[in-house]
């Protein structure tokens, strides 16, 4: 998709000479997490924000919710930082240029209620020629540490959301249930018809039912190529045409 069509309400979060792209499962994630947080109140961390875009739809659709975006890699921290300050969101947002380790040790941790992440997940992928996308994308946040560290900074009735390929997902899975994650929503996104789910997107709770969550699918486009009604309706609030 042309990336000028994504914009969220007074406020454009790509630019042309924007480093970092804004996927359509990026924009599919934050659309469906930020619906079911949209009357909740609390404090949320984003976990690798890079430019800020989950972030961003969260404060969009959610007046009561503060969030604290982490991000290790100082351009993209920079550039969240540059996206927050243009927003008309600003006064709740807050950018930590720190690795997810460090942070979850620093004094007095906040608990957070929501803690966000769209992780890199081309594990054991041959890596490009630009080290900064490679850190975007690659290994250097694994499903274990996430789940680890998610637990020292959750609120006793907090929720983990994620998105991992489908080939990852299941590692994911695992490495959740160790440290005592339960799945309590689940959505399937599969791009077009004659094609597998790619992506799965997640809410996890430590205080969760055992009960496995009946997935939500949602299809990209349909035979002709064309958006599908469930896809328009889940961005319509931050697509300029869709």
């Amino acid at each position: 998709m042309p990336n000028t069509w994504f914009q969220m309400k007074q406020f454009k979060v790509w630019q042309e000479q924007t480093a970092m792209k804004v996927s359509t499962d990026a924009c599919i994630f934050g659309a469906w997490v930020a619906r079911q947080w949209c009357k909740k109140t609390g404090r949320a961390l984003d976990i690798g924000t890079g430019t800020g875009l989950l972030s961003l739809m969260l404060l969009q659709e959610n007046p009561r919710l503060q969030v604290t975006a982490l991000e290790p890699e100082p351009a993209a921290a920079q550039e969240a930082a540059r996206n927050f300050e243009q927003s008309v969101w600003r006064d709740r947002a807050r950018v930590v240029e720190q690795t997810l380790q460090a942070f979850s040790v620093s004094p007095l941790p906040s608990a957070y209620h929501l803690i966000i992440c769209n992780p890199p997940f081309f594990q054991g992928h041959l890596t490009g020629n630009d080290e900064r996308r490679n850190r975007a994308r690659h290994d250097t946040l694994l499903p274990e540490m996430l789940a680890f560290y998610s637990k020292r900074l959750i609120h006793s009735e907090g929720q983990l959301a994620v998105i991992y390929p489908t080939h990852v997902w299941e590692q994911w899975q695992q490495a959740a249930g160790r440290e005592g994650w339960r799945v309590t929503q689940a959505l399937h996104v599969q791009p077009v018809p004659h094609k597998p789910v790619n992506r799965i997107c997640g809410i996890f709770t430590r205080e969760g039912s055992k009960e496995t969550a009946i997935p939500q699918s949602l299809l990209i486009r349909d035979v002709h190529g064309d958006y599908t009604p469930t896809f328009k309706e889940l961005m319509k609030p931050y697509y300029l045409k869709v």
